[in-house]
């Protein structure tokens, strides 16, 4: 069973496809919401989003390169708090990442269980 480790919901807000120019909401188990908006996407290796929400603003870039008989997935978040709440970023960096850990984990683990022909 797929578990939500690090999100609790995300919802597509525009009614374009999947891609640039996307924006979502991203309810999130331990921090507050933010909307977010695909900035950079070419499928199926790039993708860039950029968010915001009362609390933060971030980035998240992501690709995938070709190894062998697989792939390997490059991640990165940054993440700038607002106000007072600067003084907590290793802490919030502490608490996110062994959630994103597993999220990615949980992913793998999917994605390795299908078989190559669609059939799971």
């Amino acid at each position: 069973e797929f578990r939500r480790v690090l999100f609790r919901s995300v919802e597509l807000l525009t009614d374009a496809p999947i891609g640039l120019g996307a924006r979502y909401r991203m309810e999130f188990i331990s921090a507050a919401s933010v909307i977010s908006e695909c900035v950079r996407f070419e499928r199926p290796s790039v993708w860039e989003m950029v968010g915001r929400s009362k609390a933060m603003r971030f980035g998240w870039r992501g690709r995938v390169l070709p190894r062998g008989d697989g792939a390997h997935l490059l991640l990165r978040m940054e993440i700038q708090l607002h106000w007072l709440l600067r003084l907590a970023l290793p802490l919030v960096r502490r608490r996110m990442r062994p959630e994103l850990e597993r999220d990615i984990a949980t992913i793998k683990a999917k994605l390795e269980a299908q078989d190559p022909r669609g059939a799971t």
